[in-house]
């Protein structure tokens, strides 16, 4: 099992796309424009939620970076990748061993990317894996976000495709995969805190901690928990 992480420019950009100008990610009931407020000029979200075209929103995300960023930006990125991926090989059986624990399965994957991100919140995309972490984390930042991104790829590896045979929709796969989260956590409490359409579902997987991921997904449908995610 190997990681490398790496920084891209491009892959930053549409994190910022992605949560405040296309919003296709599934809904958690997360409000990332009144989150970014805490974080981000006003005018530059404005910008953003009011481009006509995604080019246009691209070009507003650019030029933000390109005033707020010195030159060193770059260099110093990868650095930071540098040392992430050297801290997260050389913890990656602590990572996996959790994961494995819980899922009571192998962790099946040989390489993971890693992708540096200046935003609040950390996408993924299973099909190329690779999920993105903050660029300012410290190593327990890292470490838990790695976890919780990783829980994600072990469910769709082990349980996706038999919930799709079954007749669930993206949208409720999706939010069971979030509420499996809090099974690797370390602070449950905060879990998923800012996407509170998982959180009853989450409170319940909690509940049936003691169960196996296998029997605690049948309990979730068994009890109807995913009937009213659409």
């Amino acid at each position: 099992m190997e990681f490398a992480v790496e920084y891209s420019e491009e892959k930053d950009i549409n994190v910022y796309l992605n949560a405040l100008y296309n919003k296709d990610w599934t809904d958690y009931g997360t409000n990332y424009h009144e989150i970014s407020k805490k974080y981000y000029p006003i005018e530059f979200l404005e910008n953003i939620k009011n481009s006509n075209t995604i080019e246009d929103a691209r070009q507003v995300v650019s030029q933000y970076f390109k005033s707020t960023r010195n030159q060193y930006y770059l260099q110093s990125s990868e650095f930071v990748a540098k040392w992430f991926t050297k801290f997260l090989n050389e913890e990656q059986k602590l990572i996996t061993g959790k994961l494995e624990k819980v899922f009571q399965q192998t962790f099946p994957f040989e390489k993971i990317t890693v992708y540096l991100n200046s935003f609040y919140t950390n996408p993924y995309n299973y099909d190329e894996k690779w999920y993105m972490v903050g660029r300012d984390y410290n190593f327990w930042g890292l470490l838990k976000t790695s976890t919780h991104e990783l829980n994600h790829f072990m469910f769709f590896y082990y349980h996706q495709e038999d919930l799709i045979k079954r007749g669930y929709n993206k949208s409720q796969i999706d939010h069971l995969k979030e509420s499996l989260a809090v099974l690797t956590s370390n602070n449950p409490e905060k879990e998923n805190e800012f996407k509170p359409n998982v959180l009853p579902i989450q409170k319940f997987v909690y509940e049936n901690k003691d169960n196996s991921v296998d029997k605690i997904i049948e309990l979730e449908i068994q009890n109807k928990l995913l009937e009213n995610i659409t």
